[in-house]
């Protein structure tokens, strides 16, 4: 059988919407005993850990799903795939698991499809604004350039009115118009250097989009880089990096790919904060991956979601990458019900906060950042499927618990 606890939790949505339902209806003395911090949730969504509680609970106590099964009204013929895949997993009819999967997968390939459509928009807008902001370099620096001839001019016009009339009231006058003409060329200056610098940060984000992008991910239209031969494309960056200055350098956070797979010493485990405390010796360069609610619900599971544990933890990331010695990449995802893009902030400690939207969650964010760094990442979760898929990418797999223990005994 299919557990619960390996499956996505997209397709059972209304299971999870049923279960909450008759968890408020039952008496406090019939509700599960696992599932009494659920019942107690009022928002609108259940968190990631939580869901997954109350799922696996379904699926193992047949007294709790019947429940479910009595009070939900969908049908397994029904049009809707999410309504199909719940009343499939409630009723349980011969070759449900089958049916199950398939629907799962579908929804898989729907949603990697959707993503890269996104995608594919954003580094088409990227592109655009790249353009843009090339433009205006160059407008800027020609703007520059007569500004600079036309105070040339005025000054040379002024020391020839002065050899010619030398009346002081005339010199001081002209003395305030250089001084005029100085701050013009410094003000079109200083929009020339906003200028780079906006086409800098366009181009350093067109690049992190590009590098997101999975490559085993369903083929879609090409993008307007696609359509150019190497020495095309080529040409084209080299017009970016000139309208720049010939000495201008991109950076990207990423951290460098790393020789040789990580691999914990003898007698550490992966759920031990010692794995943590070993990580921090490492001089090779590699990139901390971070499940943000998973590691916040062992940290303190009371309160996993406000914003003053986010605050902590991420205060505590910030120390421990100001204590490894190879000053690693780390990047913490947090599920978010937004709509649009996933949104990425960077703290003044080099630790990236990004919060994915409703659609795309934190584990397949975790998942598609492991495939991209490979050997050169290590991924903190308490999800075993997670940590899986990200060794599968040749990743180093830790357990929440074992980040959770160096913060609260650090």
């Amino acid at each position: 059988m299919v557990g619960m606890r390996s499956r996505r939790t997209d397709e059972l949505a209304q299971v999870v919407a049923v279960a909450r339902q008759v968890l408020v209806d039952l008496e406090p003395e019939e509700r599960p005993g696992s599932l009494t911090k659920v019942a107690a949730q009022t928002g609108r969504n259940l968190v990631p850990p939580l869901e997954s509680l109350l799922l696996g609970e379904i699926e193992d106590n047949e007294w709790f799903r019947e429940q479910l099964a009595e009070r939900f009204e969908g049908s397994v013929e029904a049009d809707d795939p999410h309504e199909r895949a719940a009343a499939l997993f409630l009723y349980r009819p011969e070759g449900w698991e089958g049916h199950l999967e398939e629907i799962s997968s579908r929804s898989e390939k729907s949603r990697q499809s959707g993503r890269m459509d996104r995608m594919e928009r954003r580094i088409k807008k990227l592109e655009s604004q790249l353009d843009d902001w090339r433009d205006r370099t160059k407008r800027f620096r020609k703007e520059a350039k007569e500004a600079a001839a036309k105070a040339d001019q005025r000054v040379a016009a002024a020391r020839a009115e002065m050899r010619k009339n030398r009346y002081p009231d005339r010199l001081e006058a002209l003395s305030r118009e250089i001084r005029r003409l100085k701050q013009e060329l410094g003000a079109v200056e200083s929009e020339r250097d906003e200028a780079r610098r906006r086409l800098s940060d366009t181009r350093r984000e067109l690049e992190k989009e590009r590098r997101v992008r999975r490559p085993t991910a369903p083929a879609l239209a090409p993008s307007a880089w696609a359509d150019l031969d190497p020495v095309g494309a080529a040409l084209l960056l080299d017009d970016v990096a000139a309208a720049l200055s010939p000495t201008s350098t991109f950076t990207d956070p990423v951290a460098a790919p790393a020789e040789g797979r990580l691999g914990l010493p003898r007698g550490t485990a992966p759920d031990d904060r010692s794995a943590i405390e070993w990580l921090l010796t490492l001089d090779r360069p590699f990139a901390l991956l971070v499940d943000g609610y998973n590691l916040a619900f062992h940290v303190d599971p009371a309160r996993f979601n406000s914003a003053e544990i986010r605050r902590r933890l991420e205060n505590d990331l910030v120390r421990l990458r100001g204590l490894a010695r190879g000053r690693p990449r780390v990047t913490v995802v947090y599920d978010s019900a937004q709509s649009g893009d996933t949104t990425s902030d960077w703290l003044a400690g080099g630790v990236e906060i990004r919060f994915t939207n409703s659609g795309h969650s934190a584990d397949d964010e975790l998942v598609e950042l492991a495939a991209d760094l490979g050997a050169s990442a290590v991924v903190v979760s308490s999800d075993r499927t997670v940590r899986e898929r990200a060794q599968e990418s040749g990743s180093l797999g830790l357990w929440s618990e074992a980040l959770a223990g160096w913060i609260l005994k650090s």
